[in-house]
């Protein structure tokens, strides 16, 4: 078969994996599901094809799929929330700095993708990011999926021990803190959702060709959330189809597999000890930093943790809806975390090479 045959069928095995992640409920098990697919796939083939143009695509969704939660209730609900934000951001990025180093100085992976390996960002964010950088993918998407593992199976459990003593404190708080960041009315006419849709693309790659073209790191997929925020504010919020980002989540998880090799696989063995430092990131941050947040504010101690936890935006929004806690603020930070992640990780890890003379 030529080359854009094994490309499809790539893409064909990367969305049945995905499909079988989706459908046996696995924390992020679209991306987990099509990227375990594809690297069992091009194991045993040696044939799995993915087009590296394609990446710019990627991060020009996946900053589209990002900017059509922004609207202004969320930016205005951030300027209430501008000193706990900036203590999360402060501390998870001081967090990611040891937990790189340290997994950094074991020996186990390079600087770059130890770094990206433990930040707290989005799996797909943070993947897409460091393959700009150079890092190793398949060890930054395995990280960082053990992250939202750990997180999907045991923070429930261990934060409703705790919801009962702050229900009440957090039920209060509901009633008078930020405006929900929900989707609303914006200064635009009313237009199809699909017509939406596409504007807010056209934005997004605007965006994103731009600062690609300046030779931003990872500049698609910022430029694009610039692009893509721009409008959605406009409009008070873009929806954007589950299909479609269900598409970007198999696409992701199929660029990470296609690099999957057998001398990969064989390299796992050296992962134990990181992916313990990732667990133990997982509760410095979300209860350490929570518990810093709630002394330094007025959050109630259950939101300040959610907030803290560097799980996805919408399952952390759900988990403080079902224990009681603030979910406005939850959503807001968890917004910021994200953003600022994508904005500043990239540049200040850059800088801290440098002064410490890391190299990649």
């Amino acid at each position: 078969m030529d080359s854009f045959s094994w490309f499809t069928l790539t893409i064909v095995v990367a969305a049945l994996g995905g499909a079988l992640g989706h459908r046996l409920n696995i924390p992020a098990g679209i991306m987990l599901g099509a990227m375990l697919g594809t690297s069992a796939f091009n194991v045993l083939t040696s044939k799995a094809v993915f087009y590296p143009a394609l990446v710019i695509v990627i991060q020009v969704l996946a900053g589209a799929m990002i900017a059509s939660r922004i609207n202004l209730a969320v930016i205005r609900a951030m300027k209430k929330l501008v000193v706990p934000t900036i203590i999360l951001v402060a501390c998870m990025f001081a967090l990611n700095l040891v937990l790189g180093s340290i997994t950094h100085s074991l020996g186990a992976m390079d600087a770059v993708t130890a770094f990206f390996a433990t930040a707290p960002g989005g799996s797909t964010e943070m993947v897409v990011m460091s393959e700009a950088l150079g890092a190793n993918l398949p060890y930054v998407a395995l990280l960082q999926l053990a992250r939202l593992l750990i997180i999907a199976t045991c923070m429930p459990l261990a934060l409703k021990r705790g919801a009962g003593q702050s229900r009440e404190c957090a039920a209060a708080s509901q009633s008078s803190s930020s405006p929900s960041p929900a989707p609303q009315r914006g200064i635009l006419n009313d237009q199809s959702s699909f017509v939406n849709l596409l504007w807010l693309l056209v934005f997004s790659t605007v965006g994103g060709m731009a600062l690609h073209a300046l030779g931003v790191t990872a500049g698609a997929l910022i430029g694009s959330m610039f692009g893509g925020t721009i409008y959605s504010v406009l409009r008070g919020g873009v929806p954007f189809p589950q299909r479609l980002k269900m598409g970007v989540q198999v696409a992701s998880g199929a660029f990470i597999g296609f690099r999957v090799q057998q001398e990969t696989i064989a390299a796992l063995g050296s992962l134990g000890v990181p992916l313990l430092i990732v667990f133990a990131g997982v509760l410095l941050s979300s209860f350490g930093i929570g518990f810093l947040i709630h002394k330094l504010t007025k959050l109630d101690l259950l939101t300040c943790i959610i907030a803290s936890t560097p799980g996805g935006q919408q399952e952390m929004a759900l988990l403080s809806e079902d224990l009681g806690a603030d979910t406005p603020s939850v959503a807001v930070m968890q917004t910021a975390r994200l953003v600022s992640v994508i904005l500043f990780f990239p540049t200040l890890l850059k800088l801290y090479f440098r002064l410490v003379g890391f190299g990649s």
